[in-house]
């Protein structure tokens, strides 16, 4: 697995060590796309997908998409993003902010038994997350926010308009590119869903 994990490094020497990370990639993925449009500054096609085990995993080439599949789908148990108790055998997890959906993917293959629920208000995300899970039954994907009250919440990104990081908010400001989005109250939205007991 230490084979797998990234290489960092300054200097000369980080275009060659760009090169072996690359490789790990694409032994890893066994997709030359998604190693390809790793390095795609803009985004040559909107969608792209790639296989991992033996279903489409969805991204946006040239985007933090595709570190976040190496961190979570391609890395090893050592070097995943989280660190996941071998012994638990949870029958609820929930993926707060799932993003695309790649961690509650990582989920359903390492936990086949439980029920994930994977929440993403970010429009953009979310369609992606729908796509992801959507071979899964194990899973479902919710556009909302978790929030101390149910109600509207705006996202603020970027001044560019850039939602890759972003904070939420319970009222919108002025002349900002916020976008609202769904809250709801974890304790209310649980028991609408029949959520007794969160094991992970």
């Amino acid at each position: 697995n230490a084979l797998f994990s990234p290489i960092r490094c300054s200097g000369p020497e980080s275009r060659l060590i760009e090169h072996m990370n690359d490789l790990q990639m694409l032994l890893r993925s066994r997709s030359l796309t998604l190693v390809l449009n790793r390095g795609r500054r803009q985004r040559a096609k909107p969608v792209a997908s790639f296989r991992w085990n033996g279903r489409p995993v969805f991204y946006r080439p040239g985007s933090s998409d595709i570190g976040n599949i190496r961190k979570l789908l391609l890395a090893g148990e050592a070097e995943a993003e989280y660190e996941t108790p071998q012994a638990l055998a949870p029958e609820v997890v929930l993926d707060i902010g799932a993003n695309t959906g790649l961690a509650a993917l990582r989920f359903a293959n390492l936990y086949p038994q439980a029920r994930i629920y994977a929440f993403e208000p970010e429009p953009e995300n979310f369609a992606l997350l729908q796509r992801n899970v959507k071979a899964y039954p194990n899973i479902t994907a919710l556009p909302i926010a978790l929030s101390r009250t149910d109600g509207p919440l705006y996202l603020g990104g970027g001044t560019d308009g850039d939602f890759v990081s972003f904070q939420t908010l319970s009222s919108k400001r002025p002349n900002s590119n916020q976008l609202e989005v769904s809250g709801r109250n974890p304790a209310t939205l649980l028991t609408e869903l029949g959520i007794r007991r969160v094991d992970l």
